[in-house]
């Protein structure tokens, strides 16, 4: 057979490779499109997880109970008596309250910086015959026999994170006993930043 009879067969073929080559090239378009042929770096770390800051405070839990704020000793410690026998404070006569969360500088024996203004801004809070929401955490009682307490205002005022948050208090994580541990790290580092209280005054 001579070369011009297989010329037609020659073209046909050529014809089909283009056809296929074509449809290839059609399919890696799509595939690029919808992202399947993306590079893939399964070793590369996650990126990260934006964090959910703690939940504001609105007021006291459905379980708080009332006392009376009998004497202020300093800027984290009140005697109180609670209105109405309770499992946390089941008696009558005042008792050392200690707010959960918290560290104030002192008072006694030495004064520390900041000592004095952080009993008055409790004090402000939480007058001597005001009454108090308060509700406890895990633990009820300290090594010192002080009952462990949040406390609210009347009004809803969240008095521990509200102590924080003006620079008279630090935040001060004691396990179990630290539900709202994240809010009262939040607010000492905004009060920190801001130089409230303590935070501008004592080096």
């Amino acid at each position: 057979m001579d070369r011009s009879a297989r010329r037609p067969r020659r073209t046909g073929a050529l014809g089909a490779s283009i056809a296929i080559i074509a449809v290839v090239v059609a399919a890696l378009a799509w595939l690029s499109l919808s992202g399947l042929l993306e590079p893939r770096d399964d070793g590369a770390p996650p990126a990260p997880v934006a964090q959910t800051p703690a939940p504001a405070v609105t007021g006291p839990p459905a379980d708080a109970f009332a006392i009376t704020v009998e004497h202020i000793i300093d800027g984290d410690t009140v005697k109180a008596s609670a209105q109405e026998p309770n499992p946390v404070m089941p008696d009558a006569e005042a008792v050392s309250v200690r707010l959960i969360g918290i560290d104030t500088p002192e008072t006694y024996p030495d004064e520390e910086c900041w000592g004095s203004e952080a009993t008055e801004a409790l004090r402000d809070l939480a007058p001597e015959g005001s009454t108090l929401w308060a509700a406890p955490d895990t633990e009820w009682h300290d090594r010192y026999g002080r009952v462990l307490l949040y406390l609210w205002t009347p009004d809803g005022v969240f008095v521990n994170e509200q102590l924080i948050d003006a620079g008279a208090a630090e935040a001060l994580r004691v396990a179990p006993n630290d539900s709202y541990a994240e809010l009262f790290a939040g607010a000492e580092a905004a009060a920190s930043t801001a130089g409230a209280g303590q935070w501008s005054a004592c080096s």
